[in-house]
Protein backbone atom coordinates (compact mmCIF):
# COMPACT_ATOMS: atom_id res chain seq x y z
CA UNK A 1 0.00 0.00 0.00
CA UNK A 2 1.47 3.37 -0.83
CA UNK A 3 -0.18 7.35 -0.68
CA UNK A 4 1.29 9.76 -2.42
CA UNK A 5 0.00 13.21 -2.06
CA UNK A 6 0.88 16.75 -2.14
CA UNK A 7 2.29 18.63 1.09
CA UNK A 8 -0.21 19.03 4.07
CA UNK A 9 -2.54 16.42 2.94
CA UNK A 10 -2.99 14.78 6.03
CA UNK A 11 -1.20 11.52 5.04
CA UNK A 12 0.36 11.49 8.81
CA UNK A 13 -2.83 11.61 10.25
CA UNK A 14 -4.37 9.00 7.84
CA UNK A 15 -1.12 6.90 8.75
CA UNK A 16 -1.55 7.60 12.40
CA UNK A 17 -5.38 6.56 12.33
CA UNK A 18 -4.25 3.18 10.35
CA UNK A 19 -1.73 2.45 12.85
CA UNK A 20 -4.09 2.97 15.68
CA UNK A 21 -7.13 0.44 14.22
CA UNK A 22 -4.92 -2.29 12.94
CA UNK A 23 -2.90 -2.31 16.85
CA UNK A 24 -6.41 -2.37 18.49
CA UNK A 25 -8.20 -4.68 16.26
CA UNK A 26 -6.72 -8.64 15.89
CA UNK A 27 -7.89 -11.52 14.42
CA UNK A 28 -6.73 -14.32 17.58
CA UNK A 29 -6.88 -17.06 15.45
CA UNK A 30 -4.32 -15.69 13.57
CA UNK A 31 -2.28 -13.50 15.94
CA UNK A 32 -2.88 -15.58 19.58
CA UNK A 33 -0.38 -13.68 21.42
CA UNK A 34 -0.36 -9.46 19.89
CA UNK A 35 3.09 -8.54 21.59
CA UNK A 36 4.56 -10.78 18.96
CA UNK A 37 3.20 -8.72 16.15
CA UNK A 38 3.58 -4.77 17.03
CA UNK A 39 2.58 -2.61 14.40
CA UNK A 40 5.60 0.25 13.33
CA UNK A 41 6.30 3.46 11.90
CA UNK A 42 9.39 3.93 10.45
CA UNK A 43 10.92 6.67 8.71
CA UNK A 44 14.41 7.92 7.82
CA UNK A 45 15.29 9.62 11.06
CA UNK A 46 13.75 8.87 14.54
CA UNK A 47 12.39 12.52 14.68
CA UNK A 48 10.47 12.20 11.75
CA UNK A 49 9.40 8.38 12.50
CA UNK A 50 8.39 10.14 15.65
CA UNK A 51 5.63 12.42 13.97
CA UNK A 52 2.54 9.74 13.34
CA UNK A 53 3.51 7.81 15.98
CA UNK A 54 2.87 10.90 18.43
CA UNK A 55 -0.67 11.23 16.47
CA UNK A 56 -1.39 7.49 18.02
CA UNK A 57 -0.19 9.35 21.57
CA UNK A 58 -2.85 11.98 21.04
CA UNK A 59 -5.67 9.24 20.07
CA UNK A 60 -4.00 7.56 23.08
CA UNK A 61 -5.01 10.07 25.29
CA UNK A 62 -8.67 10.53 24.42
CA UNK A 63 -11.55 9.68 26.13
CA UNK A 64 -12.01 7.38 23.22
CA UNK A 65 -9.33 5.35 23.11
CA UNK A 66 -7.74 5.66 26.97
CA UNK A 67 -9.75 2.55 27.86
CA UNK A 68 -7.75 0.11 25.59
CA UNK A 69 -4.12 1.67 26.60
CA UNK A 70 -2.13 0.26 29.44
CA UNK A 71 0.95 2.26 28.65
CA UNK A 72 2.79 4.89 27.10
CA UNK A 73 6.84 5.13 27.24
CA UNK A 74 8.94 7.57 24.72
CA UNK A 75 12.54 5.85 26.22
CA UNK A 76 14.49 3.80 24.83
CA UNK A 77 12.16 4.04 21.79
CA UNK A 78 8.47 5.54 21.43
CA UNK A 79 6.15 2.63 22.56
CA UNK A 80 2.48 2.24 23.04
CA UNK A 81 1.08 -0.84 24.96
CA UNK A 82 -2.71 -1.78 24.71
CA UNK A 83 -4.80 -3.23 27.27
CA UNK A 84 -4.84 -6.54 25.00
CA UNK A 85 -0.92 -6.65 24.41
CA UNK A 86 -0.25 -4.82 21.14
CA UNK A 87 1.96 -2.29 20.34
CA UNK A 88 3.00 0.44 18.22
CA UNK A 89 6.37 1.46 18.05
CA UNK A 90 8.76 3.87 16.35
CA UNK A 91 11.77 3.53 14.41
CA UNK A 92 14.37 4.66 12.29
CA UNK A 93 15.97 3.02 9.60
CA UNK A 94 19.31 4.59 9.86
CA UNK A 95 22.35 1.88 10.36
CA UNK A 96 21.11 -0.18 7.62
CA UNK A 97 17.92 -0.66 9.81
CA UNK A 98 19.76 -1.99 12.26
CA UNK A 99 17.02 -0.74 14.71
CA UNK A 100 14.42 -2.69 13.32
CA UNK A 101 16.64 -5.87 12.57
CA UNK A 102 15.30 -9.21 13.90
CA UNK A 103 11.89 -7.91 15.04
CA UNK A 104 8.36 -8.90 13.49
CA UNK A 105 5.41 -6.97 12.47
CA UNK A 106 2.24 -6.84 11.09
CA UNK A 107 2.30 -3.61 9.57
CA UNK A 108 4.39 -0.86 8.80
CA UNK A 109 4.21 2.34 7.75
CA UNK A 110 7.61 3.76 6.13
CA UNK A 111 7.33 7.24 6.31
CA UNK A 112 8.72 9.93 4.03
CA UNK A 113 9.22 7.07 1.76
CA UNK A 114 10.68 8.86 -1.18
CA UNK A 115 13.55 9.75 1.00
CA UNK A 116 14.53 6.49 2.32
CA UNK A 117 16.19 3.67 0.17
CA UNK A 118 15.17 0.42 -1.76
CA UNK A 119 17.57 -1.59 0.42
CA UNK A 120 15.60 -0.17 3.32
CA UNK A 121 12.26 -0.90 1.70
CA UNK A 122 13.43 -4.63 1.05
CA UNK A 123 14.54 -5.18 5.14
CA UNK A 124 11.04 -3.64 6.21
CA UNK A 125 9.31 -5.85 3.79
CA UNK A 126 11.08 -9.13 5.23
CA UNK A 127 10.11 -7.95 8.93
CA UNK A 128 6.25 -8.80 7.83
CA UNK A 129 6.89 -11.77 6.54
CA UNK A 130 6.13 -14.18 9.06
CA UNK A 131 2.25 -13.44 8.99
CA UNK A 132 1.85 -12.40 5.60
CA UNK A 133 1.90 -8.84 6.87
CA UNK A 134 1.81 -5.38 5.25
CA UNK A 135 4.11 -2.69 4.24
CA UNK A 136 2.72 0.34 3.57
CA UNK A 137 4.68 3.59 2.31
CA UNK A 138 3.88 7.31 2.59
CA UNK A 139 5.27 10.55 1.73
CA UNK A 140 5.14 13.44 -1.21
CA UNK A 141 7.23 12.51 -4.28
CA UNK A 142 10.19 13.27 -5.40
CA UNK A 143 10.90 13.03 -8.91
CA UNK A 144 10.96 9.63 -10.57
CA UNK A 145 13.77 8.15 -8.22
CA UNK A 146 13.95 4.48 -6.93
CA UNK A 147 10.39 4.71 -5.20
CA UNK A 148 8.98 5.19 -8.55
CA UNK A 149 10.52 3.00 -10.20
CA UNK A 150 10.98 -0.05 -8.03
CA UNK A 151 7.32 0.25 -5.84
CA UNK A 152 5.03 2.40 -7.07
CA UNK A 153 5.66 1.20 -10.48
CA UNK A 154 5.34 -2.65 -9.70
CA UNK A 155 2.24 -1.69 -7.71
CA UNK A 156 0.64 -0.64 -10.76
CA UNK A 157 1.60 -4.03 -12.73
CA UNK A 158 -0.18 -5.45 -9.72
CA UNK A 159 -3.42 -3.68 -9.99
CA UNK A 160 -3.34 -3.87 -13.53
CA UNK A 161 -2.95 -7.50 -13.68
CA UNK A 162 -5.29 -8.47 -11.46
CA UNK A 163 -7.72 -6.36 -12.65
CA UNK A 164 -6.99 -8.36 -15.71
CA UNK A 165 -7.06 -11.61 -14.31
CA UNK A 166 -10.65 -11.45 -12.08
CA UNK A 167 -8.66 -11.29 -8.68
CA UNK A 168 -7.93 -9.41 -6.02
CA UNK A 169 -4.69 -7.23 -5.79
CA UNK A 170 -2.01 -7.71 -3.92
CA UNK A 171 -1.15 -3.82 -3.61
CA UNK A 172 -3.23 -0.73 -3.19
CA UNK A 173 -2.42 2.79 -4.46
CA UNK A 174 -3.32 6.52 -3.33
CA UNK A 175 -2.69 9.89 -4.80
CA UNK A 176 -4.24 12.97 -2.79
CA UNK A 177 -3.90 16.77 -3.46
CA UNK A 178 -3.28 19.13 -1.16
CA UNK A 179 -6.39 20.78 -1.69
CA UNK A 180 -7.88 17.61 -0.65
CA UNK A 181 -7.84 18.84 2.88
CA UNK A 182 -10.67 20.99 4.08
CA UNK A 183 -9.17 22.19 7.00
CA UNK A 184 -6.18 24.13 5.33
CA UNK A 185 -6.13 27.11 3.86
CA UNK A 186 -6.93 27.30 0.18
CA UNK A 187 -6.36 30.55 -0.54
CA UNK A 188 -2.70 30.22 0.79
CA UNK A 189 -2.27 27.77 -1.43
CA UNK A 190 -3.16 29.46 -4.30
CA UNK A 191 -0.61 32.45 -3.37
CA UNK A 192 1.96 29.61 -2.91
CA UNK A 193 1.42 28.04 -6.25
CA UNK A 194 2.25 31.70 -7.81
CA UNK A 195 5.91 31.52 -5.98
CA UNK A 196 6.30 27.88 -8.08
CA UNK A 197 7.00 26.42 -10.82
CA UNK A 198 4.88 23.82 -12.54
CA UNK A 199 6.93 21.10 -11.71
CA UNK A 200 7.14 22.30 -7.92
CA UNK A 201 3.29 22.74 -8.19
CA UNK A 202 2.51 19.05 -9.54
CA UNK A 203 4.85 17.86 -7.14
CA UNK A 204 4.23 19.43 -3.74
CA UNK A 205 0.23 20.70 -4.26
CA UNK A 206 -1.05 17.99 -6.67
CA UNK A 207 1.27 14.87 -5.23
CA UNK A 208 2.54 14.00 -8.72
CA UNK A 209 5.54 12.25 -10.01
CA UNK A 210 7.87 14.82 -12.38
CA UNK A 211 10.33 14.07 -14.56
CA UNK A 212 14.10 15.46 -14.13
CA UNK A 213 14.88 16.95 -17.06
CA UNK A 214 14.57 20.24 -16.23
CA UNK A 215 16.58 19.60 -12.62
CA UNK A 216 20.24 19.65 -12.68
CA UNK A 217 20.66 17.45 -9.44
CA UNK A 218 18.87 14.60 -9.84
CA UNK A 219 16.63 12.41 -8.06
CA UNK A 220 19.42 9.95 -7.62
CA UNK A 221 21.62 12.37 -7.30
CA UNK A 222 20.40 13.68 -4.06
CA UNK A 223 19.61 10.48 -2.87
CA UNK A 224 23.10 8.95 -3.55
CA UNK A 225 24.10 11.32 -1.25
CA UNK A 226 21.36 10.95 1.15
CA UNK A 227 23.15 9.00 4.45
CA UNK A 228 20.83 9.73 7.86
CA UNK A 229 23.78 7.39 9.59
CA UNK A 230 25.36 10.87 9.69
CA UNK A 231 22.63 12.55 11.91
CA UNK A 232 24.04 12.06 15.10
CA UNK A 233 27.74 13.48 13.98
CA UNK A 234 25.98 16.47 12.45
CA UNK A 235 23.76 16.79 15.55
CA UNK A 236 26.70 16.69 18.21
CA UNK A 237 28.46 19.25 15.85
CA UNK A 238 25.54 21.83 15.65
CA UNK A 239 25.16 21.48 19.62
CA UNK A 240 28.64 22.05 19.89
CA UNK A 241 29.51 25.41 17.44
CA UNK A 242 25.92 26.56 19.00
CA UNK A 243 26.61 26.21 22.59
CA UNK A 244 24.08 24.44 23.16
CA UNK A 245 23.61 21.58 25.83
CA UNK A 246 25.37 18.41 25.55
CA UNK A 247 25.61 14.85 27.18
CA UNK A 248 29.29 14.46 27.58
CA UNK A 249 29.23 11.49 25.16
CA UNK A 250 28.03 13.63 22.36
CA UNK A 251 30.25 16.73 23.40
CA UNK A 252 33.23 14.14 23.09
CA UNK A 253 32.17 13.11 20.20
CA UNK A 254 32.05 16.82 18.96
CA UNK A 255 34.79 17.88 19.99
CA UNK A 256 36.73 14.81 18.72
CA UNK A 257 35.49 15.43 15.21
CA UNK A 258 36.10 19.66 15.17
CA UNK A 259 39.92 19.31 16.50
CA UNK A 260 40.69 16.71 13.69
CA UNK A 261 38.71 17.58 10.63
CA UNK A 262 40.03 19.99 7.76
CA UNK A 263 36.62 22.18 7.47
CA UNK A 264 35.67 24.19 4.41
CA UNK A 265 32.64 26.56 5.52
CA UNK A 266 30.65 28.57 3.38
CA UNK A 267 28.12 31.34 3.66
CA UNK A 268 25.33 32.55 1.58
CA UNK A 269 24.15 35.99 3.05
CA UNK A 270 20.66 37.47 3.16
CA UNK A 271 20.11 40.38 1.05
CA UNK A 272 16.62 41.73 2.49
CA UNK A 273 13.80 38.85 3.69
CA UNK A 274 16.15 35.84 2.15
CA UNK A 275 17.89 33.24 4.13
CA UNK A 276 21.63 33.72 5.49
CA UNK A 277 22.91 30.22 5.39
CA UNK A 278 26.13 28.27 6.48
CA UNK A 279 26.97 25.07 5.45
CA UNK A 280 30.88 23.49 6.61
CA UNK A 281 32.27 20.89 5.35
CA UNK A 282 34.59 18.04 6.77
CA UNK A 283 37.39 17.61 4.35
CA UNK A 284 39.75 14.77 5.21
CA UNK A 285 36.90 11.71 5.40
CA UNK A 286 36.58 10.01 1.90
CA UNK A 287 33.86 11.29 0.76
CA UNK A 288 33.72 14.74 2.05
CA UNK A 289 30.74 15.15 4.95
CA UNK A 290 28.42 18.31 5.46
CA UNK A 291 28.12 18.27 9.43
CA UNK A 292 27.43 21.68 9.94
CA UNK A 293 24.68 23.61 8.80
CA UNK A 294 22.65 26.60 10.22
CA UNK A 295 19.98 28.68 8.48
CA UNK A 296 18.12 31.95 9.78
CA UNK A 297 16.50 35.46 8.91
CA UNK A 298 16.77 39.55 9.76
CA UNK A 299 19.52 39.03 12.13
CA UNK A 300 21.70 42.36 12.29
CA UNK A 301 24.81 42.34 10.23
CA UNK A 302 27.29 42.78 13.43
CA UNK A 303 25.57 39.33 14.14
CA UNK A 304 26.02 37.51 11.16
CA UNK A 305 29.69 38.51 11.00
CA UNK A 306 30.03 37.76 14.79
CA UNK A 307 28.78 34.15 13.38
CA UNK A 308 31.26 33.57 10.68
CA UNK A 309 33.36 34.10 12.78
CA UNK A 310 32.62 31.77 15.59
CA UNK A 311 31.66 29.20 13.57
CA UNK A 312 35.04 29.09 11.49
CA UNK A 313 37.33 29.58 15.09
CA UNK A 314 34.86 26.35 16.39
CA UNK A 315 35.63 23.91 13.70
CA UNK A 316 39.20 25.67 12.92
CA UNK A 317 38.24 26.09 9.29
CA UNK A 318 40.86 26.45 6.81
CA UNK A 319 38.72 28.31 4.76
CA UNK A 320 35.98 30.61 4.90
CA UNK A 321 33.84 31.69 1.80
CA UNK A 322 30.97 34.07 1.44
CA UNK A 323 28.60 35.41 -1.20
CA UNK A 324 30.40 38.94 -1.82
CA UNK A 325 28.19 39.80 -4.84
CA UNK A 326 27.13 43.56 -4.12
CA UNK A 327 28.62 43.86 -0.82
CA UNK A 328 32.37 43.44 -0.83
CA UNK A 329 33.41 45.00 1.91
CA UNK A 330 31.75 42.54 4.30
CA UNK A 331 34.91 40.29 4.56
CA UNK A 332 36.80 43.63 5.81
CA UNK A 333 35.37 43.97 9.18
CA UNK A 334 35.63 40.18 10.05
CA UNK A 335 38.34 39.04 12.48
CA UNK A 336 39.87 36.32 10.64
CA UNK A 337 42.87 35.88 8.91
CA UNK A 338 43.07 36.96 5.35
CA UNK A 339 44.76 33.71 4.03
CA UNK A 340 41.33 31.91 5.31
CA UNK A 341 38.91 34.51 3.63
CA UNK A 342 37.41 33.79 0.18
CA UNK A 343 35.16 35.87 -1.71
CA UNK A 344 32.81 34.48 -4.42
CA UNK A 345 30.96 36.66 -6.33
CA UNK A 346 28.20 35.12 -8.19
CA UNK A 347 28.23 36.20 -12.11
CA UNK A 348 25.96 34.13 -14.46
CA UNK A 349 29.10 32.07 -15.61
CA UNK A 350 30.18 31.48 -12.38
CA UNK A 351 27.24 30.39 -10.99
CA UNK A 352 26.53 27.82 -13.37
CA UNK A 353 30.54 26.64 -12.90
CA UNK A 354 29.72 25.82 -9.37
CA UNK A 355 26.01 24.68 -9.91
CA UNK A 356 27.83 22.09 -12.43
CA UNK A 357 31.19 21.63 -10.15
CA UNK A 358 28.04 20.66 -7.09
CA UNK A 359 26.53 18.25 -9.93
CA UNK A 360 29.61 16.22 -10.81
CA UNK A 361 30.78 15.90 -7.08
CA UNK A 362 27.08 15.03 -6.19
CA UNK A 363 26.82 12.43 -8.83
CA UNK A 364 30.13 10.83 -8.45
CA UNK A 365 29.08 10.34 -4.56
CA UNK A 366 32.15 12.60 -3.27
CA UNK A 367 29.70 14.46 -0.89
CA UNK A 368 27.60 13.16 2.07
CA UNK A 369 24.62 14.92 3.64
CA UNK A 370 22.37 14.07 7.10
CA UNK A 371 18.65 14.53 6.68
CA UNK A 372 18.21 18.35 6.89
CA UNK A 373 14.99 18.93 5.28
CA UNK A 374 15.74 22.41 3.72
CA UNK A 375 18.80 21.39 2.08
CA UNK A 376 17.08 18.46 0.82
CA UNK A 377 13.87 20.21 -0.28
CA UNK A 378 16.16 22.65 -2.61
CA UNK A 379 18.38 20.31 -4.12
CA UNK A 380 15.33 18.52 -4.77
CA UNK A 381 13.41 21.74 -6.09
CA UNK A 382 15.94 23.75 -8.07
CA UNK A 383 16.12 24.14 -11.75
CA UNK A 384 18.44 26.29 -14.05
CA UNK A 385 15.63 29.39 -13.98
CA UNK A 386 15.92 29.89 -10.27
CA UNK A 387 14.65 33.10 -10.11
CA UNK A 388 11.18 32.44 -8.49
CA UNK A 389 12.76 29.80 -6.04
CA UNK A 390 14.08 30.08 -2.54
CA UNK A 391 17.29 28.70 -3.64
CA UNK A 392 19.99 29.73 -0.34
CA UNK A 393 20.53 26.24 0.60
CA UNK A 394 22.10 25.30 -2.42
CA UNK A 395 24.29 28.25 -3.29
CA UNK A 396 25.55 27.71 0.10
CA UNK A 397 26.07 24.32 -0.18
CA UNK A 398 27.66 24.53 -3.84
CA UNK A 399 30.05 27.74 -2.86
CA UNK A 400 31.30 24.57 0.11
CA UNK A 401 31.56 21.81 -2.63
CA UNK A 402 33.64 24.68 -4.86
CA UNK A 403 35.57 25.60 -1.61
CA UNK A 404 36.56 21.36 -1.26
CA UNK A 405 37.57 21.16 -5.27
CA UNK A 406 39.87 24.08 -5.08
CA UNK A 407 41.17 23.45 -1.17
CA UNK A 408 41.32 19.49 -1.97
CA UNK A 409 45.17 19.52 -3.31
CA UNK A 410 45.84 21.18 0.92
CA UNK A 411 44.51 17.66 2.41
CA UNK A 412 44.78 14.65 1.89
CA UNK A 413 41.73 12.47 2.92
CA UNK A 414 42.47 9.27 4.83
CA UNK A 415 41.73 5.93 3.32
CA UNK A 416 38.27 4.92 4.98
CA UNK A 417 40.11 2.45 6.93
CA UNK A 418 42.16 4.76 8.55
CA UNK A 419 39.22 7.34 9.46
CA UNK A 420 37.21 4.73 11.08
CA UNK A 421 40.24 3.17 13.09
CA UNK A 422 40.46 6.86 14.61
CA UNK A 423 36.75 6.82 15.39
CA UNK A 424 36.76 4.13 17.14
CA UNK A 425 40.24 4.72 19.28
CA UNK A 426 38.52 7.43 19.99
CA UNK A 427 35.32 5.69 21.28
CA UNK A 428 32.44 3.82 20.63
CA UNK A 429 30.03 6.13 18.56
CA UNK A 430 27.16 3.47 17.44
Amino acid sequence: MYVSTGNRFGKTELAGVILMIVSAFIVPERIPNPADFPVLNASITQDQANIAWRFCERLAESRRFEHWVDDVVTSPFPTIRLAHGGEIWARSTQHDCKYVEGHKFRLINFDEIALGTKESLDVLRMRVADIDGTVMGTGTPRGKNWYYRDAWRKAENEIAAARAEERRARAFLMTGASYDNPHISHSYLREMESTMSERQVAQKIRGEFTDDAAKPFSSDAVDGCLNPDLNFDYDAVCAYVRGAPMRARQRKRAEFLTSTGYWVCAWDLAKAVDWTVCCALRMDTKPWQLLYFDRYQRRPWPNVESDIKHVADALGSRAVYYDATGMDQTGDHLDIEPWRIHKFMFTAARKTDMINNAVRAMEHQEVEIPYIEPLIEELNDYEWQDKALVQDCVMSFGMSLWGAMENAARVGPQPEAEVGDSLRAAGDWT
